[in-house]
């Protein structure tokens, strides 16, 4: 669906970019996988969750599908 959502996909990717590198490096200390893998998961978190959000606004490529429902 993000081909058709373009512009949301990128600015979802770039806020969850945002948290990733934020985490890893403002986090302080020194970097250990386990700073990485909890990164990744806000990551995918982000993702997921402005995903669901937007799904449920029903704004986008997701008032389309909406509307062949009818």
């Amino acid at each position: 669906m993000g081909g058709l959502d373009w512009k949301f996909s990128m600015l979802t990717m770039w806020a969850a970019n945002v948290v990733c590198v934020g985490m890893i490096k403002f986090g302080g200390g020194v970097m250990t996988l386990n700073k990485i893998w909890w990164s990744l998961a806000a990551f995918m978190g982000t993702q997921v969750f402005v995903g669901i959000v937007r799904y449920n606004t029903h704004r986008g490529v997701w008032r389309i599908l909406e509307k062949e429902k009818a």
